[in-house]
């Protein structure tokens, strides 16, 4: 990801975006590789602006856990 991507990102999640961390802590088995940037979206209605803002963007997503 690089720094322009990363600033779009930032100013879609007004700065709740995490960048360069590890999926382990969100793995039953504690395994899991860095993800360039983590979201953690608590309520559906946070969720659909995101992922509207990263699809405009073109930035690439995935949806992780329940």
């Amino acid at each position: 990801m690089n720094a322009a991507q990363r600033e779009i990102l930032t100013r879609i999640t007004k700065g709740g975006v995490k960048f360069d961390q590890s999926l382990a802590r969100f793995s039953s088995f504690a395994i899991g590789g860095p993800a360039d940037a983590l979201v953690v979206v608590d309520e559906r209605e946070t969720l659909m602006p995101l992922l509207q803002g990263a699809e405009r963007e073109g930035l690439n997503w995935r949806v992780i856990g329940k």
